[in-house]
């Protein structure tokens, strides 16, 4: 769901973390492409799941007078409870609570972890891991370049996510889940969003004139214009 108005708005994703859905995510247009269906500013599967389901909410809030100095954002974790008779909402949590700039989270598939960019004092956007049963934050990564879009690898090995450089590029890069030196994925292209298909392929939204959405063979290289 994404709500806009003149003074904030609201960038919601969730994952059924029990019966399997998979993550549905308003903001990546490579998840629009892959996962949900678009209507009216809302995004919900299909058929709701009857069954009683307890399933994670990640709200993220900021100020639209801000939002294009990316600061001052803050990430909610919330209980969403998913009925035949509707959604329920409880105990809303935020998970940074700082000044700063919080932002584009994204959950492990498995464990409790909620990834997410988090700039620092020198306005370096570095990855952070949210352990939500602990409620303890870990950073995975620090660097001189500026990482974003953190997402788990289909081999649930590394965290793909964008890399800005100082010289202007925007590479797709990979780092261990426990941190380490990256390994780059893609580094002839301006890459704004990702979204893994399979582990052989990405679908990816990439800057230019015009911008592109395109797909994306890790094993030879090979990128198609959709």
């Amino acid at each position: 769901m994404y709500l806009n108005n003149e003074s904030r708005w609201i960038d919601i994703r969730i994952q059924e973390v029990l019966s399997g859905w998979p993550m549905i995510t308003y903001g990546n247009p490579c998840m629009y492409f892959l996962k949900a269906q678009q209507e009216n500013f809302h995004i919900f599967p299909k058929k709701i799941n009857p069954m009683k389901t307890k399933i994670f909410l990640v709200v993220l809030l900021l100020n639209t007078a801000i939002l294009f100095g990316q600061a001052g954002s803050e990430i909610y974790v919330a209980d969403l409870t998913v009925t035949e008779n509707g959604i329920t909402l409880s105990n809303p949590q935020n998970i940074t609570n700082r000044k700063g700039y919080d932002n584009q989270p994204g959950f492990h598939p498995d464990k409790p972890l909620l990834y997410f960019s988090s700039f620092n004092d020198q306005d370096r956007a570095e990855i952070k891991a949210y352990n939500y049963k602990s409620k303890k934050t870990e950073q995975i990564t620090q660097t001189n370049e500026r990482e974003y879009s953190p997402t788990v690898t289909p081999d649930k090995k590394f965290i793909s996510c964008i890399i800005q450089r100082d010289n202007g590029a925007q590479d797709l890069g990979k780092y261990p889940l426990k941190g380490g030196a990256p390994t780059v994925i893609i580094g002839n292209l301006i890459v704004g969003y990702h979204a893994w298909v399979n582990e052989n392929k990405l679908a990816l939204f990439v800057l230019g004139e015009p911008f592109t959405l395109r797909t994306y063979d890790v094993k030879t290289g090979k990128d198609s214009i959709i």
